[in-house]
């Protein structure tokens, strides 16, 4: 099966498993508001952001941040759910969704 590095530890997926999906199997929390395992993906709110790396034809390629709720793993992506950056996109967007 092909595995990511969720956190610091080496997971594995199903293809097409979202990285959402992947860290729930794995008992790592990623915070949600609008996603539900029954309906379909909005992505709207924003809260699920991850900071992820991808394999690319020269190595990982660089951090950026996505939603973790559409975000599909890749075989040798690298997934970090709470940095300062992850943090402050969280609270960022929890209060744009409070106001």
């Amino acid at each position: 099966m092909p595995k990511i590095l969720l956190n610091g530890a080496e997971v594995e997926f199903k293809p097409g498993q979202t990285v959402i999906e992947v860290a729930f199997a794995n008992d790592r929390n990623v915070p949600h508001y609008c996603w539900h395992p029954a309906l379909p993906v909005v992505a709207s709110c924003r809260i699920c952001q991850v900071e992820v790396s991808q394999p690319g034809p020269t190595g990982l390629g660089p951090k950026r941040l996505v939603t973790a709720c559409n975000t599909q793993c890749v075989e040798g992506m690298v997934v970090v759910t709470e940095t300062p950056a992850v943090a402050k996109a969280r609270a960022g967007n929890l209060e744009g969704l409070l106001l």
